[in-house]
C-alpha cells in the first residue's frame, strides 16, 4: 500500500494541473491517495492529499466538509513544527473563510504565518501568506491585504514556485480593482495572464476573458463583453473551478443593474440564496433592493428589516459587505427608509473613495460616493448629498465607469431638483438621459424620458 500512495498521488496532482481542479475526477483521485496514506500511516501523504483535495487555485463559495475534514485529519497527523503543517493549517483557513463566525480563518492564517516563518521554507510562507489574504478579505484591510500579496509575491519569486506567484498576482488584481486603481488594476491583469499562459494553467487562465468582460462592461461596451463572458465561464467549468459560474452569473445579473432593467432579475434566485448560501445575508440586500425596484415595497421593507435588524448584526464584515451595504443603501433611497439610511451611512462613511467591488474583481457598483449620496439624500441632507454625488460622477469617470458615472449624475440631478434647484437639476438629468442613451441604458433612459 505504502509504494502504491505515490502513484495515486502523481495522478491526482496531474489531473488538478491538468484543469481539474476542483472536479470530480481530481477530488476523487485524492480521496483515493487519502485512503491509500491512511492505511500504510503516511502522515505526509495524508497531507498532500487533503491538499490537493481543496484544488489548485482559491474557489471560496462555501464551507467543504469534506475538504475540512482531510485537512482536520492530516493536521493530527502531522508534525508540530513542519512546514507540510503550515500548509495544511493555511488550506484549511481558506476552506473555513465562510464558516459561521468568520473568526476561525484569521486565527488560523495567522499560525500558518507563524509556522512557515519558523520553518525556513520560502514555499510554504508563500501558501501561508495566500491563506492571509483570504482571512484578511474584508473591507478596513485592503491596504493590508495589498502588502500581504507583495510579499507573496516576492517570496514565491525568491523559493521559484510560480504557480504561488500567479496566485499573487491574482490576488493584486482583486485589491487593486477594490481600491479603485484603475490603471494598477490592468497592469495586474495583463501581468497574470501573460504568467498564466505561460504556465499553461487551466485554473487561471480562464480570468484573463473573464477580466476583459469586466472591463468592457464597465466601460458601457456590453456586446462586446458577452461573448468574453461566455469564454470565461466555458473555459473555466473546463478547468473546474465552481467560480466559472458564479462569476458569469454575476456579470448577466450586473448588465441589467447597469442598464437600470433590474425587474428582469430572477426574484427566486436570489429567495433561494438567501435560504441556502453562506453568504444569504449579503444576497437577502440585493433581494430588498430589488423588490423596492419593482414597487413591492412592503415585501421590500420586511427583507431591509431583516439585513438591518440589531444593527446589521447579521450582515458578516467580510468580503461581501461593502458591496451589500450599497444595496441596502439602494434600497433605503427607494422605499424612504431614513433611520436605516442613517445608520447606513454611518457605517458606510469611511470607504468613500473606495470602489465598491464584488467578487475577485467581477462586478462593481462603482465609487462608494454615489450610495453615500443616496443616503444623504434620504436622510434629508441635500448639501451633504450633491457634495457626494459630484464627488461620485467624477470618481466613476476616472474609474473609467461609464454607466455608473451617467447613474450618478442622474441622482445628482434629481437631488438638485429636490433641493430646488431645478434649472442646474435639469441639465444634469439631461446630460444623464444623453449617456444613458449613448451607452444603451435602457431603463435609466426610460426613467430620465
Amino acid at each position: 500500500m505504502r509504494r502504491r500512495t505515490p502513484l495515486l498521488l502523481a495522478r491526482a496532482e496531474a489531473q488538478l494541473r491538468a484543469g481539474a481542479g476542483a472536479g470530480d475526477d481530481a477530488r476523487a483521485a485524492f480521496g483515493d491517495a487519502a485512503a491509500a496514506a491512511r492505511a500504510s500511516g503516511d502522515a505526509d501523504a495524508l497531507a498532500r492529499a487533503a491538499l490537493g483535495h481543496g484544488g489548485l487555485g482559491v474557489t471560496i463559495i462555501d464551507v467543504d466538509e469534506r475538504t475540512v475534514a482531510l485537512l482536520e485529519e492530516a493536521l493530527a497527523a502531522s508534525s508540530r513544527s513542519s512546514a507540510l503543517r503550515a500548509r495544511l493549517t493555511a488550506r484549511l483557513a481558506v476552506e473555513l473563510y465562510y464558516a459561521p463566525g468568520r473568526d476561525r480563518s484569521e486565527a488560523l492564517s495567522e499560525e500558518a504565518v507563524a509556522l512557515a516563518r519558523a520553518s525556513g521554507d520560502d514555499g510554504a510562507l508563500a501558501y501561508a501568506l495566500n491563506a492571509r489574504h483570504v482571512a484578511l478579505w474584508r473591507p478596513d484591510r485592503a491596504r493590508e491585504r495589498l502588502a500581504t500579496t507583495d510579499e507573496m509575491l516576492a517570496v514565491a519569486e525568491c523559493a521559484g514556485d510560480p504557480v504561488a506567484e500567479l496566485q499573487a498576482r491574482n490576488w493584486r488584481v482583486t485589491d487593486r480593482f477594490e481600491l479603485a486603481d484603475r490603471h494598477g488594476w490592468w497592469t495586474e491583469v495583463e501581468a497574470h495572464g501573460r504568467l498564466a499562459e505561460r504556465l499553461r494553467l487551466p485554473a487561471y487562465r480562464w480570468y484573463t476573458p473573464l477580466w476583459e468582460a469586466v472591463r468592457a462592461q464597465g466601460e458601457g461596451r456590453f456586446a462586446d463583453s458577452h461573448p468574453l463572458q461566455a469564454a470565461a465561464r466555458a473555459d473555466g467549468e473546463r478547468a473546474g473551478d465552481r467560480n466559472a459560474e458564479l462569476f458569469a452569473a454575476m456579470l448577466e445579473a450586473h448588465e441589467g443593474v447597469m442598464r437600470g432593467e433590474m425587474q428582469e432579475m430572477d426574484v427566486a434566485f436570489l429567495r433561494d440564496k438567501v435560504a441556502s448560501s453562506p453568504a444569504a445575508t449579503a444576497y437577502r440586500t440585493m433581494l430588498a433592493w430589488l423588490l423596492a425596484a419593482r414597487g413591492a415595497h412592503d415585501e421590500g421593507q420586511c427583507e431591509l428589516a431583516a439585513v438591518a435588524r440589531d444593527s446589521f448584526a447579521d450582515l458578516p464584515f467580510d468580503a461581501n459587505w461593502l458591496s451589500a451595504m450599497v444595496e441596502t443603501a439602494e434600497a433605503c433611497r427607494l422605499l424612504g427608509a431614513r433611520e436605516a439610511a442613517a445608520e447606513v451611512y454611518a457605517r458606510l462613511a469611511p470607504y468613500a473613495g473606495r470602489n465598491a467591488a464584488a467578487g475577485r474583481a467581477v462586478v462593481t457598483y462603482g465609487s462608494v460616493e454615489r450610495p453615500l449620496g443616496l443616503l444623504a439624500a434620504t436622510t434629508g441632507h441635500h448639501a451633504e448629498a450633491v457634495a457626494h454625488l459630484e464627488a461620485a460622477v467624477a470618481a466613476n469617470e476616472a474609474l473609467g465607469s461609464a454607466p455608473w458615472a451617467a447613474h450618478a449624475r442622474a441622482a445628482l440631478g434629481a437631488v438638485l431638483v429636490e433641493a430646488g434647484e431645478e434649472a442646474r437639476g435639469r441639465d444634469e438629468l439631461a446630460c444623464a438621459a444623453t449617456e444613458a442613451r449613448r451607452l444603451g441604458l435602457t431603463g435609466l433612459e426610460r426613467r430620465l424620458a
